[in-house]
């Protein structure tokens, strides 16, 4: 009997990024169309949440009970070890989109995003939750919380998430 080919992925291989567009506290030339993507490296556990809104229907046509779908809804969480003496570039790239509501090209890949065959998911974000932890036998960490928002890719054009790149 042949073994198992199938393999499982590793949480430590998959990477986390952000577009450096001028918008974010770097200005980088970063562009939706031409993105510079940066590694967002000094991260722990990382959880993106989809979840579907959903209303119960009871209707005479059915003898169940049947559900009715809606919109989804995203929130990226991820626990951000903060780089102490030293200027920290994503740090201050997250802390303003959290003080600033700075929209965050963020994009979540299953290893190298310029690897070709790379799968990615890719969304706008804004930091909304930046919990500084400090517990007296760990070290400082901060649990950020991102979700989706209304953006667009050039002004006009609506910038949704999109769950299925991959790298060419």
């Amino acid at each position: 009997m042949a073994g198992s080919t199938g393999a499982v992925s590793a949480g430590r291989d998959q990477k986390l990024y952000f577009n450096d567009t001028p918008d974010v506290a770097t200005a980088g030339a970063g562009t939706y169309a031409v993105p510079v993507w940066v590694l967002i490296d000094r991260i722990g556990d990382v959880d993106l949440d989809n979840t579907k809104s959903s209303t119960e229907v009871n209707m005479r046509a059915y003898s169940s009970t049947i559900k009715v779908f809606g919109n989804k809804s995203r929130e990226l969480s991820f626990t951000y070890y903060k780089r102490e003496g030293a200027v920290d570039t994503v740090y201050n790239v997250l802390e303003d989109s959290y003080e600033n509501n700075t929209c965050l090209d963020l994009a979540i890949a299953e290893s190298d995003i310029a690897t070709t065959g790379t799968r990615w998911q890719r969304g706008p974000f804004v930091v909304e939750s930046m919990a500084r932890s400090e517990p007296i036998d760990g070290v400082v960490a901060y649990s950020v919380t991102a979700s989706i928002v209304d953006a667009t890719t050039d002004g006009t054009t609506p910038f949704d998430f999109e769950p299925g790149n991959i790298t060419p």
